[in-house]
């Protein structure tokens, strides 16, 4: 390295020695500039604005926010729906709107003078030496915006803290407007982008011990669709599976939105307001104070199969054959299996091999005889419940065996 510089004064003391010490106490670390003196980071203020009002121009300006962990995406998030706005009016790309359109020229001066406050806010930097730590996200979503803030806790000695991690939000297309039609739909998205935002977190934090994961949602409907065993509509099902293949492991649970700090994603707020909003930074009250955690009247479960296995156990295990005589006796034709079942069926009873009476005699028999209509029909004469079928020639049959349901599996 040419130069370098540490907030300990000591590693300073031996940059100097070898002359590679950085003089200026503010150093560029991933795009974000870190005080070593005060241990703090904010973002690179330094935004050139041509002054043409044309989408071109607005694009270029927006692209220069380099905003790695989504600080101030409230404020930001606020240009990208502008511009939005912008192309939806058909504006070609070069094209200067400030004549024809003035409340506009007037609400993107708003925006810039806003970026400009909120890019001076510094960021503690924050270093979780923990072993054992809580990683939280909540998710929360508009018509026009959804997204996702993390917050790390973890304990300090005697002191528990909570500080944002990383944050994201997207706009809604004007062409996933007909598919995600309702609020609980973009809820469910916002649950996406919180599940892909933790799955991210737990394997950058890699040196950290995450023991536990929290997904917030302040929709009731969404999470219980994530609670569901089995969704009929595709694009549900769909979220619903990308979200448990993310993270298996989560706890979904709900909160009010007034305590959901995701919820300043979606109300753009004015960046004076936003600087000084402490949900933001650092979380809802709870996460450091786990007694005060809102009370979950509707428990919800990310991975409902878990809950839903069952132990299948016949009444009398002593007449099962075993495995091998069953796909011995599965491997020989067995029309007489077919009619006994047409016979069952009567009694409305689908499964065959979980009745007792017939099905253990059809498996106990066996019809030596080479034709085995014959044998069955001789067998069968004088029961009732095969009255009125008639024996037809049918190619070789190889039942499927359910091993769950003749009670092999428990």
């Amino acid at each position: 390295l040419r130069s370098w510089r540490s907030d300990l004064a000591e590693l300073n003391e031996v940059a100097k020695e070898h002359g590679v010490l950085e003089e200026s106490p503010e150093i560029k670390v991933l795009g974000m500039l870190w005080n070593t003196n005060s241990s703090t980071m904010r973002l690179r203020a330094e935004q050139k604005w041509s002054g043409k009002y044309s989408r071109s121009s607005i694009l270029s300006y927006a692209n220069q926010h380099y905003d790695p962990l989504g600080l101030i995406v409230p404020v930001e998030i606020r240009m990208r729906l502008f511009i939005q706005e912008l192309c939806s009016l058909g504006l070609e790309w070069e094209q200067i709107f400030a004549g024809h359109y003035p409340e506009l020229v007037r609400q993107w001066d708003t925006l810039r003078a806003e970026c400009k406050i909120a890019l001076t806010k510094t960021h503690p930097r924050s270093v979780c030496n923990s072993e054992n730590a809580v990683l939280h996200v909540f998710c929360d979503a508009s018509k026009s915006v959804y997204g996702a803030v993390a917050y790390i806790v973890w304990t300090d000695g005697s002191c528990v803290k909570s500080e944002l991690v990383k944050s994201q939000a997207k706009i809604v297309g004007k062409d996933k407007a007909p598919k995600v039609d309702t609020i609980p739909k973009l809820e469910l998205m916002a649950l996406l982008i919180g599940s892909i935002l933790a799955s991210y977190c737990v394997k950058a934090l890699f040196h950290v011990k995450i023991s536990a994961i929290y997904l917030w949602g302040d929709s009731k409907t969404a999470l219980s669709w994530c609670s569901s065993y089995d969704v009929k509509e595709d694009f549900v099902s769909n979220r619903v599976r990308q979200i448990r293949n993310n993270v298996p492991q989560a706890n979904l649970m709900y909160i009010r939105s007034e305590m959901n700090p995701a919820d300043i994603l979606t109300r753009q707020p004015k960046a004076e307001v936003f600087l000084k909003n402490t949900l933001w930074w650092n979380g809802p009250p709870f996460l450091v104070s786990p007694e005060s955690m809102p009370p979950q009247t509707d428990l919800f479960n990310l991975m409902p199969e878990e809950g839903m296995k069952k132990e299948f156990i016949t009444t009398d295990t002593s007449i099962i054959p075993s495995a091998e005589e069953i796909v011995s006796q599965s491997k020989q034709a067995r029309p007489d299996l077919i009619l006994a079942s047409k016979a069952q069926k009567k009694d409305n009873n689908d499964h065959i091999l979980t009745s007792m009476p017939v099905g253990t005699q059809l498996i106990e028999d066996d019809l030596a005889s080479e034709n085995s209509f014959a044998g069955f029909e001789s067998q069968n004469s004088q029961n009732p419940d095969f009255e009125g079928f008639e024996m037809q020639t049918v190619q070789p049959y190889v039942p499927y065996v359910n091993w769950e349901k003749m009670g092999l599996l428990s």
